[in-house]
């Protein structure tokens, strides 16, 4: 099992690729217009998709995220930024973010979150790398936005 995400390799591949990717993974993460394109290349539906996966994250830019998991969509919103300076790198910050959440076992939800912030500091920096934060800065900002209730106290252990 794993998490696919083919992303900038989307127009390259076959729609059988493509199907053979989504149907072997657990797990599928891409952006609005990569979602979009998968669709078209392969025929397949989201229902179709999501069938054999454990989750599916499809990011809307200025639009926040979908997380469909469990018959369910969770709606996470965006963490506006202060500036905007380079989008370069922030679907990969969100992924990072994410999986972050969970491999700490925190719900979707939560996940998503993190993932949003993630994303937000690298669209704040000029560079896909460029950005900087203690988990302490990560926490205070986090709940600036989002009430997690103290969950992620356990980031800063």
């Amino acid at each position: 099992p794993y998490l696919y995400d083919p992303s900038q390799q989307i127009p390259r591949m076959t729609g059988e690729d493509l199907r053979v990717g989504v149907e072997g993974a657990s797990a599928l993460m891409v952006n609005e217009y990569g979602f979009e394109l998968i669709k078209k290349s392969t025929g397949m539906s989201g229902t179709d998709m999501l069938a054999g996966l454990r989750f599916m994250v499809v990011t809307r830019g200025e639009d926040g995220t979908s997380i469909y998991v469990d018959g369910n969509e969770i709606r996470i919103p965006v963490v506006v930024p202060k500036e905007i300076a380079d989008p370069t790198g922030v679907g990969d910050a969100f992924r990072g973010g994410f999986l972050t959440g969970l491999s700490h076992q925190f719900d979707w939800e939560t996940c998503g979150k993190i993932g949003a912030l993630a994303a937000t500091y690298c669209l704040e920096h000029e560079g896909p790398q460029e950005h900087r934060y203690t988990v302490q800065e990560f926490i205070a900002r986090f709940r600036n936005h989002f009430d997690d209730q103290g969950s992620l106290d356990i980031l800063a252990i």
